[in-house]
């Protein structure tokens, strides 16, 4: 008897213990940013940050394009999942790739991780607090 009940007590005592994996909401976490126009796309990103200029750097928003060019092959881009990769390399192409995923009802996270890439170009050599 103390066995079983010393063995059900441990058990609840691991599950009590392990951690539950948070999955994260894509679609709030991307309401953060206002994609409906780039002046409103950088304002954002500066109130993301709290205009705190030791946690980003404001200066490369104005390199971001918002020309879109119809050879860039967006979809196979999707398709491969290199999105965090493509923008790593092409940072100032952020506003117009994630306005190819919204008008192409791609998946919000798809959206989360371009954005959490972009995030991190802007915070790269920076204090982050």
């Amino acid at each position: 008897m103390k066995n079983k009940l010393l063995f059900i007590l441990s058990i609840t005592f691991i599950f009590s213990c392990s951690s539950q994996l948070d999955e994260i909401n894509y679609k709030d976490q991307n309401k953060r940013f206002d994609y409906s126009s780039i002046d409103s796309f950088k304002k954002t990103l500066v109130e993301h940050f709290k205009d705190d200029l030791n946690r980003f750097d404001k200066s490369k928003l104005e390199e971001i394009e918002n020309k879109f060019i119809t050879n860039t092959t967006y979809d196979s881009i999707i398709k491969n999942n290199s999105h965090e990769k493509f923008i790593s390399n092409n940072p100032n192409k952020i506003y117009i790739f994630i306005n190819f995923i919204l008008l192409n009802e791609n998946s919000d996270q798809i959206i989360f991780e371009s954005m959490q890439s972009y995030l991190r170009y802007l915070t790269k050599d920076k204090i982050l607090r």
